[in-house]
């Protein structure tokens, strides 16, 4: 999603899908990054504290809350994010008028039904969490998405861009070397053979 999507209208969320993986599997030791950019379109209309947006990855493609992800949350004063379930962190201010980035990286972790979920705002890490949802970790296809909360008292959102990467993990270079042993090992038995 680019190019100043307008997300809201006077103040009426509606849930969504933004866009789908339909081919990635999520690999133990892989990272899958959300990233979006966002800025409070009249933050005068805040009058409470509110969730906003979350976003984060689901294993159904379908409307509605991720399973796993990051909690955008605002007062007339503060914005706060979390993961999804965890406890807030006052990270900026509702009223600064400007566009920010919001991160969340998921990572599968090699212990069963384990993720390690960290959050950015403005590419500084504000808290991390160890995550523990079975359904997800036994996912064959995954599918970011974006949920705008709905009801009042929101003052609208502008949303620039929400985008994903996947980052498989790079082989350590003891890896390498065991793989490069073992090879030079085969050519030398198969060499001595001859």
């Amino acid at each position: 999603v680019d190019s100043n999507l307008y997300a809201s209208n006077a103040a009426d969320f509606n849930r969504a899908v933004f866009f789908t993986s339909n081919d990635d599997i999520f690999d133990v030791g892989e990272t899958i990054t959300l990233e979006l950019s966002y800025k409070f379109a009249d933050a005068s209309l805040i009058n409470t504290g509110t969730t906003m947006f979350r976003f984060g990855l689901k294993d159904t493609y379908s409307n509605g809350t991720a399973a796993i992800g990051m909690d955008i949350n605002a007062t007339p004063a503060d914005i706060r994010i979390s993961g999804l379930g965890e406890s807030n962190v006052a990270v900026g201010t509702t009223q600064d008028g400007l566009f920010h980035t919001y991160t969340t990286a998921i990572t599968k972790t090699a212990v069963a039904n384990t993720f390690d979920l960290s959050i950015s705002f403005d590419n500084v890490e504000a808290a991390s969490y160890t995550i523990v949802n079975s359904a997800l970790y036994g996912a064959t296809k995954l599918f970011p998405v974006l949920d705008t909360q709905s009801g009042g008292n929101k003052g609208g959102a502008l949303v620039d861009s929400f985008s994903r990467t996947v980052a498989v993990p790079v082989p350590e270079p003891s890896a390498f070397a065991m793989m490069f042993g073992t090879l030079a090992l085969a050519a030398a038995v198969a060499r001595r053979k001859r």
